[in-house]
């Protein structure tokens, strides 16, 4: 699941490490949004319990039905948040980045999940203990804001998916979720099996085979030993149902900075 050098596809770059995280950020240092935008007295007060961190691919971040004990800011990378259908397998229901915090729900009053979140290729990040922050969620302003801008934009990722995956034919969805990984992770090239890509997608591996042949056959992607290269991703979007460019510019009219 991790990524490689390969060019990104398109502008819109949430993990783009050439990208300046925000013109008006205060905290210019912190490529996570939040951080970079959260009120300077509150941020000097959380920097020294900050905990850098590297992000493997496959690093689970939050497990369902468990504590959350610790917030992620991620500076690079995407975590994939699932959720587990009838049989117990999780299926994916939104991506953080770089915008937002992995863990969120603590922020909330909820302490337990029944949501995971998982690395999609490597990255690297912060972490910090959901208590050290919880006492300003409700308190500032600024940071209730920033908060509520993440959820706003989760939960419009979220509620795209949910039409996606219940009206959309299969290669589609699949184009869609490629499309939004690169551009999360910042290149072309992702590393992962279709076994994984079954599960994200929430349908059995042999599905996932044929559509992704498909592609592969018509020249939008490549696939070999694990590796998904997007090679054409202009005639990928032509593929893909409309909400990759509804969930995409709806993360850039709330993060114009950023994106």
């Amino acid at each position: 699941m991790a990524s490689s050098g390969a060019p990104p596809c398109s502008s819109f770059m949430i993990s783009n490490p050439d990208r300046d995280p925000s013109s008006s950020a205060i905290n210019a240092s912190f490529r996570n949004h939040f951080l970079a935008s959260v009120p300077r007295p509150v941020l000097e007060k959380l920097e020294a319990q900050l905990i850098r961190v590297d992000l493997p691919a496959g690093t689970m971040l939050l497990h369902s039905d468990r504590e959350i004990q610790w917030l992620y800011f991620l500076e690079r990378g995407m975590a994939s948040v699932s959720s587990l259908d009838r049989a117990g397998a999780p299926v994916e229901v939104g991506v953080i980045g770089r915008e937002g915090i992995v863990g969120f729900q603590s922020l909330l009053g909820q302490p337990l999940t029944h949501t995971s979140a998982i690395m999609q290729g490597s990255g690297e990040g912060y972490r910090l203990r959901a208590d050290a922050l919880r006492e300003y969620t409700p308190q500032d302003a600024d940071v209730t804001r920033l908060l509520h801008t993440f959820l706003h934009a989760l939960l419009e990722q979220t509620t795209q998916l949910v039409l996606c995956n219940r009206l959309h034919e299969l290669e589609a969805r699949l184009a869609r979720w490629l499309l939004t990984a690169c551009d999360f992770m910042g290149t072309r090239a992702i590393h992962l099996t279709q076994e994984f890509l079954a599960e994200m997608l929430g349908v059995g591996r042999p599905a996932v085979t044929l559509a992704a042949g498909v592609l592969q056959r018509n020249g939008y992607i490549s696939y070999s030993r694990g590796l998904v290269e997007v090679a054409d991703p202009a005639k990928l979007e032509q593929v893909t149902c409309d909400c990759y460019g509804i969930i995409r510019n709806s993360y850039k009219r709330l993060y114009p900075t950023l994106y």
